[in-house]
Order: structure tokens, then sequence, then C-alpha cells
């Protein structure tokens, strides 16, 4: 399983605050935007992108799937204690 940069997590947070959607592909869309517009020199957009592995839609969109999928753990596990501590007062 590939792990996350914390510069990808950070940029794929940005890209869904932006879109205000949890899409994979439009997601992946502001990611590209934000990509292209913090660094508008290609040679520095290539660099970037491998160092977070993110040069292709493909990684892209396998870097957002990731992201959401361990969110998606997160707030499961939030949600359990929350229900195991409401039932437990009971």
């Amino acid at each position: 399983m590939q792990i996350l940069s914390k510069n990808a997590v950070k940029l794929i947070e940005d890209a869904i605050n932006q879109s205000n959607s949890f899409d994979r592909y439009k997601i992946c869309e502001y990611v590209c935007l934000i990509l292209e517009e913090k660094y508008p020199l290609e040679r520095n957009l290539e660099y970037q992108l491998r160092r977070m592995n993110l040069s292709t839609t493909r990684e892209i969109l396998n870097a957002v799937d990731i992201y959401l999928r361990e969110r998606e753990k997160k707030e499961m596990k939030l949600l359990q204690k929350e229900l195991f501590n409401r039932l437990g007062r009971y």
C-alpha cells in the first residue's frame, strides 16, 4: 500500500476544501489546478509531481482514493468511539 507524503495529503485536503466535493474526479481536477498555480514553471511542477508520486492522472486518483479511505477509517473509529461512550452511559 502506498503511503502519501505530507505534501500530497495537504494538497488533497486543499483540493477537497476548494472543490467542496468528495468526488474523486473533481478532487483530481482541483489538485491539478492547485499544482499549476503553485508551480508555474513546468520543470518545477514536474519535479514536485515526481517527489509526491503524482505524475499521472492515475497516480493522482490513486492518492485521492487512499486519502479518502484513510479519512473514512478515521471517521468510523471516531463514530464508534462516540457511540460506545453514549451507550456506556445508559
